[in-house]
C-alpha cells in the first residue's frame, strides 16, 4: 500500500484545477478509479494517453524514481510499474491526496507533500522526472536564477550516473507560429514575443541547452513528442523525423478552443528538409545526464491510443531494431497474432521481416529501404508520371500475388453480396486489410510486407484493398491529384463509383468487426482534434472576393468593348439600311425607265415608217453578209 508524508506540507496552494480536484478526490477516496463516465471533463486528467510521454522509456531494473510535481497522478502509475520505488513530490496538499488515493494500491509509492526546496530526502535517485513542471521555476523559487537553481537542486538529488527527464513546451513550437495560444496564459504569440514578468516561462532548444550546460551536465538528448508532451502518440528524435508522406496524416490535439492562422502541417516538410524540426517541435522530452551511456538508444515511438486495451501496443525503434510491446497484459495475444500472420505470409512466399517472440513483446527485424508511398512521392517530385504509374502497377500486382480468384462466400454487408454475388473475382487469401503502400518496403527491388496487425474472417476483394491503398496514397500526397488524377487510376483498373460506395460501407464493418477502436474516447479526441482555421478560411474568402473583383473588372472592361463594337455594328447596320433604301429607289427608277424604253421600241416597230423601210433593212443585211464573205476570201 502507498504512503503519504505531510511533514513538509505548506498551506499555500499555488496551482490547482479548481472544483474538479475535489470531485476526483471524492471518487478516489471511495476506493474506485474516476472515469469520463463520472464527468467528461475528467478526460485530460484520467486518460492513459498522458502516460505515452514516458511509458515506453527503458528505466533500468530495480531503479528508484523521484517524480517532481506529480499533479493529479496522471504519470505516477506508469512510473510505479517500471521502478522498484517511486517518490512523488507534489506541492499542493489536495493534489498530493489525489495521487495517493488514486494509486493507493501501489506498494512502491511514497507521496511527499511540500516544496522540494525544503524537503530533506533520505536518498538519491536513479531518475528524476518532471512532466510539465520546469516552466514553473519562477513561481516556486524566488531566486535570481530560478531555473538554474531548480536544476541544480535536482542534480543534488541525482545519483552519479542518474538521468533527469524533463517534458516542457517549446516556446518556438510551430503551432504557436500558426496561432495556437500559449498553454499557460492563453495568449497568442506570447512565447514568441517574450514572457517579460510572467512567472511561468517556457524555452527554446538553445536556451535549454544553455541552462543544462551551466548546471554542469555534459550530455542531453531531445525527443520530440507529437502533437505535444501532454497528449503524445508519436515521439520522434533527430535519428527518426517525420517522413514527408506521414506529415498530412499527423494528428493534433487542441487544449481549449484554438483558431489557427494556417494548417502548420503544411510547412513541416520544408522545416524538416532544412534540418530545423527540433527548433520548431511543439514540445520536448529531454534526457539529461553526466553519463552518456545512461541515455536511451531509442529513436522512435508510436503508440496506438485510440484502440481498446487488448490492441494497444507501443512500436519502438531502439538501436536499429523494432519492438512491439503491449501496453496492457490483455495485448499479449495481439502481438502473438502478428507473429502468426507473419509466419503465414512466409508460407505464401512473401518477403517479411524476421519476428521473434520474447517474454512480453516481439522483436522485429528492421528492413532497410523506402516504403512504396515514399517512392511514389519521390517520383512525383521528379515529375516522372511514368514511374508513378509503374509503382502503382507494382502495388496492384503485389496485392494480386496475395489473392486468389473465387466466388465470395463470406460477405461483410448485404450490399456487397448484391454487388458480387456469383461473380468469380480476386479475393485476398488471408483476409489482410492493412496492405496500404506504407506497409510495403522496397529493398534492392524486392518487396517486403511489414506491420500486418489486422485480418478478418470475411472474403476481401482485391479491388477493395487496392482502392483504399490508392486512397491512402492520395491522402499522403494530396498534390498528386493534379499530376495523376485518382479517377484516372480507378478507371484504369475498372473500379466504378458504384464499387467505391460498396467498399466504403464494407470498411466501416471491418473496423466494427474487430472492436479495435475505443468508442468511448473517440468522440472526445475527435472534438479536440478539430483543426479550426477560421482565419485561413476568412483569408481564402477575401482572396476569392479579390479574385472575383478582378474578374468582375475584366468582365466590365470586356462589356464596354462589346458595347463599343455593338454601337459600331448598329451604325454599320443603319448605313446598310440607308444604302438598301437608296438601291431600292434606284432599282424602281431603272425598272420604270426600262418600261418606258420598251414602250418606245414597240411604238417604233408598229409605225408605218418601220414597215416601209423593212426591204431596205433586208438588202442592207445581205450586203453586210456578202462583204464579210469577200473579206474572208482575200
Amino acid at each position: 500500500m502507498a504512503s503519504i508524508n505531510f511533514d513538509y506540507c505548506e498551506e499555500a496552494d499555488l496551482y490547482n484545477s479548481g472544483e474538479i480536484e475535489e470531485e476526483l478526490l471524492k471518487i478516489y477516496k471511495s476506493g474506485r478509479q474516476a472515469t469520463i463516465r463520472d464527468n467528461p471533463d475528467f478526460f485530460y486528467t484520467v486518460t492513459d494517453i498522458r502516460e505515452n510521454i514516458i511509458n515506453w522509456y527503458p528505466f533500468k531494473n530495480g531503479s528508484t524514481i523521484l517524480e517532481v510535481g506529480g499533479g493529479l497522478g496522471a504519470i505516477t502509475g506508469t512510473l510505479c510499474k517500471n521502478a522498484k520505488k517511486v517518490v512523488s513530490n507534489e506541492y499542493s496538499r489536495r493534489r498530493a491526496e489525489n495521487i495517493y488515493y488514486r494509486h493507493k494500491d501501489k506498494n512502491n509509492l511514497e507521496v511527499v507533500v511540500g516544496n522540494i526546496e525544503k524537503i530533506e530526502f533520505k536518498e538519491k535517485f536513479d531518475y528524476i522526472v518532471l512532466i510539465g513542471v520546469f516552466e514553473y521555476s519562477k513561481r516556486f523559487f524566488k531566486k535570481k536564477n530560478p531555473f538554474h537553481f531548480f536544476l541544480n537542486k535536482l542534480k543534488s538529488l541525482l545519483k552519479e550516473n542518474g538521468v533527469i527527464l524533463i517534458a516542457i513546451e517549446n516556446r518556438y513550437g510551430i503551432k504557436y507560429f500558426s496561432g495556437a495560444t500559449e498553454d499557460h496564459y492563453g495568449e497568442k504569440y506570447l512565447g514568441l514575443y517574450g514572457y517579460k514578468d510572467y512567472d511561468i516561462e517556457t524555452f527554446g532548444k538553445y536556451q535549454l541547452d544553455t541552462i543544462i550546460s551551466d548546471c554542469g551536465f555534459s550530455y542531453s538528448k531531445y525527443y520530440y513528442p507529437y502533437p505535444d508532451y501532454k497528449m503524445p502518440y508519436i515521439i520522434y528524435t533527430e535519428n527518426r523525423l517525420p517522413l514527408d508522406t506521414e506529415i498530412p496524416g499527423l494528428l493534433f490535439y487542441n487544449h481549449g478552443e484554438q483558431v489557427y492562422d494556417y494548417d502548420y502541417r503544411k510547412v513541416l516538410s520544408g522545416i524538416i528538409s532544412n534540418k530545423q524540426f527540433g527548433f520548431f517541435a511543439n514540445s520536448f522530452l529531454i534526457e539529461i545526464s553526466n553519463n552518456q551511456n545512461a541515455l536511451s538508444s531509442i529513436d522512435y515511438v508510436k503508440t496506438s491510443y485510440l484502440r481498446t486495451k487488448k490492441y494497444q501496443i507501443n512500436t519502438i525503434l531502439d538501436n536499429g531494431t523494432y519492438y512491439k510491446i503491449p501496453k496492457y497484459d490483455e495485448g499479449y495475444q495481439h502481438i502473438k497474432n502478428i507473429l502468426e500472420t507473419n509466419n503465414s505470409l512466409k508460407k505464401l512466399d512473401i518477403n517479411v521481416p524476421k519476428i521473434t517472440l520474447k517474454e512480453k513483446y516481439i522483436e522485429i527485424e528492421n528492413i532497410n529501404g523506402k516504403n512504396l508511398t515514399e517512392l511514389i512521392k519521390e517520383s512525383f517530385s521528379l515529375n516522372n508520371r511514368k514511374e508513378v504509374s509503374k509503382l502503382i502497377d507494382n502495388y496492384y500486382n503485389f496485392i494480386k500475388r496475395l489473392s486468389t480468384k473465387k466466388i465470395i462466400t463470406s460477405y461483410l454487408t448485404e450490399e456487397e453480396k448484391k454487388f458480387f454475388e456469383n461473380q468469380k473475382i480476386y479475393i485476398l487469401k488471408m483476409g489482410l486489410y492493412d496492405l496500404h503502400p506504407s506497409n510495403i518496403l522496397i529493398n534492392k527491388g524486392n518487396f517486403f510486407l511489414i506491420d500486418q496487425e489486422w485480418k478478418t474472417k470475411y472474403d476481401i476483394p482485391l479491388k477493395y484493398m487496392f482502392y483504399f491503398g490508392i486512397s491512402y496514397i492520395y491522402e499522403s500526397i494530396p498534390e498528386l491529384e493534379l499530376f495523376l488524377p485518382k479517377q484516372e487510376v480507378m478507371s484504369k483498373y475498372n473500379i466504378t463509383q458504384s464499387e467505391v460506395v460498396v467498399y466504403s460501407n464494407m470498411s466501416k464493418h471491418i473496423s466494427d468487426s474487430g472492436q479495435q477502436i475505443d468508442n468511448e474516447i473517440l468522440p472526445i479526441i475527435s472534438q479536440h482534434g478539430i483543426f479550426n482555421i477560421e482565419k485561413e478560411e476568412r483569408k481564402k474568402i477575401i482572396d476569392n472576393c479579390n479574385q472575383l473583383n478582378i474578374e468582375n473588372s475584366n468582365l466590365m472592361e470586356l462589356n464596354n468593348q462589346l458595347n463599343i463594337e455593338n454601337s459600331n455594328l448598329m451604325e454599320l447596320n443603319n448605313q446598310l439600311k440607308d444604302n438598301l433604301e437608296k438601291n431600292t429607289v434606284l432599282i424602281e427608277t431603272l425598272k420604270q425607265s426600262n418600261e418606258e424604253k420598251e414602250n418606245e421600241i414597240l411604238k417604233i416597230m408598229n409605225s408605218r415608217s418601220w414597215k416601209y423601210t423593212k426591204p431596205i433593212r433586208q438588202i442592207s443585211k445581205k450586203v453586210r453578209k456578202w462583204c464579210k464573205h469577200e473579206k474572208a476570201e482575200r
